[in-house]
């Protein structure tokens, strides 16, 4: 019943040829008279309307015979069809279902439940005039599955036919190398299974195209599962792209997460981020280095960078585990912010929080903006001093004639204050206040005309910002414009 026109195969399973002597064909409505059928003993008669055309769309061997006659019309969702002789003695009888998704597929009886017609599993939909795909024969091997677990893939090869299988060839190919391997033998119904790394094969990660053929000694004629072709995924190295930078509360910038792709020989591959249960899938990863998911749009954005709108994502401000998970569901970067919650819960909403190479852990930026979306994170690393250093940007000189300076300090982040004093030590203001420091940056003091032209001392303050260590150091200054 597949292809066009319909057709219906008879098969004579005796050791001796068989005569009928006329032949009807029917089905709940209507029925056909076919006439006299001869069939050879295991051999094969399709009846069809047109059978000129149908070897054509077919291409059915030529040791099957062919009767053209008027056939029921045969329902495409449910029928029965019956084989009677001329006294109205019936031959054979099926009933079939038959969901319409599965239109151009043929029904073959299965050996094994004698009266159930299954799915044809022929890659051609059928095995008009040939034995059906769910019969067992003689030489059947087969490869049954390809199945790839992280760095390895295992190929199960499995014996389907009645008779001991020796000497098995089976090749592994990928785009850039193959390995071949054999099995000595194989019992009738009997499965062994081969696993190889992808490292003997030099697979690269992301996809590729992994070929599976086996063969031997005994011609095999059912050929179409000698082989599978399949397309696989290698996950990449844990931390190939990782979560660089989070925004968890909206203030100079919209709540986002930023992705950077830390190997350089990362792929374009689907992912998914997943933010506190909340899975927000992203099917086209840019080969930018940074991958910004975010609320809304940035004013201006970095050119290495790309950005994706999500009105979905939510980073809760409590705490949560944000994860990036590739389509093997391997997980290629994880992070429980929750800790950094309990340390800077005063600066959320101000400033971002930064993963730090130098350090391998995660910090709170130090950018003046409160965050780096896009671009490289603050230079934050363990500081090389062990005291405050404060020197003229240009001039190391004892009296400064600028509004610059360079800051060493002795802590990992330090929060930085000055304040101005007379030359008799009189205090004049403050000029900066709980400004957040790396080890080592420049700070460009704000001009003042209350200040300007006259000699002062500066009184630099840091804290260290994870401990309660305080450095001080004095510099006397011409602040000039």
């Amino acid at each position: 019943m597949s292809g066009i026109p319909e057709w219906v195969e008879l098969y004579n399973n005796d050791t001796s040829d068989l005569f009928l002597k006329g032949v009807y064909i029917s089905d709940n409505t209507t029925r056909q008279y076919v006439g006299d059928i001869y069939i050879k003993s295991k051999g094969f008669i399709i009846l069809s309307r047109d059978t000129i055309s149908l070897k054509k769309v077919l291409q059915s061997p030529f040791h099957a015979g062919f009767i053209q006659t008027t056939l029921p019309v045969l329902n495409n969702t449910k029928d029965r069809i019956i084989l009677s002789d001329i006294d109205g003695a019936i031959l054979d009888s099926i009933s079939y279902s038959f969901l319409k998704i599965y239109r151009g597929y043929s029904l073959e009886r299965s050996q094994a439940i004698h009266d159930i017609f299954v799915l044809s599993s022929d890659p051609r939909l059928h095995t008009c005039g040939f034995v059906n795909s769910s019969t067992p024969i003689n030489n059947d091997l087969m490869v049954e599955t390809v199945y790839v677990h992280l760095d390895s893939i295992m190929v199960s090869i499995y014996n389907h036919g009645h008779i001991r299988m020796d000497s098995i060839d089976v090749l592994i190919r990928s785009s850039s190398s193959n390995r071949a391997f054999r099995i000595d033998s194989l019992q009738s119904k009997q499965k062994d299974s081969l696993i190889i790394y992808m490292g003997e094969l030099y697979n690269k990660y992301g996809y590729d195209s992994i070929y599976v053929s086996i063969q031997n000694n005994h011609k095999d004629p059912r050929t179409y599962n000698d082989s599978i072709n399949t397309i696989i995924y290698r996950s990449f190295p844990f931390q190939s792209i990782r979560i660089n930078e989070i925004n968890i509360k909206s203030g100079n910038y919209p709540e986002y997460v930023e992705l950077y792709i830390a190997d350089s020989t990362y792929q374009r591959q689907p992912i998914t981020l997943v933010v506190n249960n909340n899975r927000i899938e992203i099917n086209d990863v840019s080969i930018m280095k940074y991958i910004l998911i975010s609320t809304e749009s940035f004013t201006t954005i970095h050119q290495q960078s790309s950005i994706m709108i999500n009105k979905t994502l939510s980073i809760n401000d409590k705490g949560g585990l944000i994860q990036i998970i590739d389509r093997n569901n391997t997980i290629l970067d994880s992070f429980n912010y929750s800790p950094l919650i309990t340390n800077y819960e005063s600066y959320t909403g101000s400033y971002s929080f930064e993963y730090i190479d130098s350090l391998d852990n995660w910090q709170l930026s130090t950018n003046e903006h409160g965050g780096t979306p896009g671009m490289r994170n603050s230079s934050i690393r363990n500081p090389f001093s062990d005291r405050l250093i404060i020197e003229n940007a240009s001039h190391k000189n004892t009296v400064y004639n600028c509004n610059t300076f360079g800051i060493i300090q002795p802590f990992i982040i330090g929060v930085y204050s000055c304040d101005a004093y007379s030359h008799n030590g009189l205090f004049i203001k403050n000029i900066i206040s709980g400004k957040l420091l790396p080890s080592e940056s420049t700070i460009e003091l704000p001009l003042d005309p209350l200040l300007e032209n006259q000699l002062i001392i500066l009184l630099h303050t840091v804290r260290d910002f994870h401990g309660s260590r305080i450095c001080y150091e004095l510099t006397p200054v011409v602040m000039r414009n």
